[in-house]
């Protein structure tokens, strides 16, 4: 796509940009899309001459360590007719990682229709390092406190897990009055990576703190606040009221004020406003459970939503959940152990009845009593897990060696 129709103003800028630049078509999916234009930023970044990466796919730049969960989120953005900012690994022409920072926009030069992607890219490779370096900090700083009996997060100064178990199941355990009702609100923060990924951890720090200083206002007297996980507060509300009606009634009372407070209002990051999308989740002692283990997974599992919600504990989701983590961890074990067994079904051709050969079908063997798992259930579990090259390897080196005996 030659700049020769645009001004020459306009020209020398791009092409003098400290940015990296690159337009290509708009055709997403394989072999597309195809490069039509890259400045010399891009090419002093990657590696790539102008002549020898026009009408290459920017494919040929992943590897490894490319996150497809990013490269998906961009697609569907892009799909959808949106830009996209975000972040990952990508790989120069000499196969060195170097962590890519672009901002990609969908580009019409007529209508509706998208006829270029213009992407706008920087190496952020120092910086995301610094960042890493510093978010392992801040979490072994924590697990320090933990480890040494320590009960408030270091980076809002509110209760961390550890406290507010401790900090639970003392009037759950005191509490001899079946009206006297504990509960704990969990609040969810939602798509703070869009923060890491624009600014860094030190803006998420930032966000939290003023949302705990927030939170805290909010409390009566007998209420705590906590953050339970990196993107999770609660607030343990006791509710010594009449009837256990009314206790639930104070709590999404309770809990709708506190959502409130989280999204009224907005706050500022670098000074640009920012509204924090959170759901709720709400678990009551004894109704629930007498355990503050139990409680605090219960109201952080109801909070974890993609709606701004307030729920109550689902018992039959969580059974659900148990259970898949239960098939996660055999599944990870048989394959390991090498457990799984190939069954062969013949190829037979239609025309002249005889076996041309076999296909190899892979089971997963059960305890006595209990039919074996069919690939329709663990090959995408597998996948999710990321197990698939190990699975692969295996049923290829087992039907080689079937094969030779």
């Amino acid at each position: 796509m030659p700049l020769s129709d645009t001004p020459p103003i306009l020209e020398a800028a791009i092409e003098q940009s400290e940015y990296a630049v690159v337009i290509t078509t708009a055709d997403l999916e394989p072999p597309g899309p195809r490069i039509e234009y890259v400045n010399a930023a891009y090419s002093r970044m990657t590696g790539y001459a102008s002549e020898e990466i026009l009408s290459a796919t920017p494919r040929i730049q992943q590897g490894p360590a490319t996150e497809r969960h990013v490269l998906d989120r961009l697609k569907t953005a892009l799909r959808a007719g949106d830009s996209y900012v975000g972040d990952t690994w990508n790989y120069t022409k000499d196969g060195t990682p170097y962590r890519v920072e672009w901002t990609v926009t969908p580009v019409r030069l007529h209508g509706d229709g998208i006829d270029y992607y213009l992407s706008v890219q920087r190496d952020i490779t120092t910086l995301y390092q610094t960042q890493e370096k510093l978010e392992g900090e801040t979490r072994r700083l924590s697990a320090l406190l933990e480890s040494s009996g320590g009960d408030r997060d270091a980076v809002t100064g509110a209760l961390n897990h550890r406290g507010t178990v401790l900090r639970l199941q003392g009037p759950i355990d005191e509490a001899s009055d079946p009206s006297r009702v504990t509960g704990l609100v969990a609040l969810h923060l939602r798509r703070l990576d869009r923060i890491d990924q624009a600014f860094g951890v030190a803006a998420i720090h930032e966000l939290l703190s003023d949302i705990g200083e927030r939170l805290n206002k909010q409390f009566a007297p007998s209420e705590s606040l906590a953050r339970c996980h990196d993107n999770t507060f609660a607030v343990i509300v006791p509710a010594a009221v009449d009837s256990a009606s009314d206790a639930d009634d104070h709590l999404m009372a309770r809990a709708l004020a506190l959502v409130a407070a989280v999204r009224e209002g907005g706050f500022s990051i670098a000074g640009n406003p920012f509204q924090v999308e959170v759901g709720a989740g709400i678990a009551r002692a004894p109704t629930d459970s007498c355990d503050a283990h139990q409680i605090a997974l219960l109201a952080q599992r109801a909070a974890d939503t993609d709606e701004d919600l307030v729920r109550w504990p689902d018992a039959t989701t969580m059974a659900s959940q148990r259970q898949q983590l239960a098939l996660e961890q055999s599944l990870r074990r048989a394959i390991d152990d090498r457990e799984l067994l190939l069954h062969y079904q013949p190829i037979i051709d239609l025309a002249s009845g005889e076996v041309e050969g076999a296909e190899a079908l892979a089971r997963w063997p059960q305890p006595e009593g209990h039919a074996p798992i069919g690939p329709g259930e663990f090959i995408p579990l597998a996948e999710a897990l990321g197990l698939m090259d190990q699975l692969g390897m295996q049923v290829f080196e087992a039907a080689c060696h079937q094969l030779r005996a």
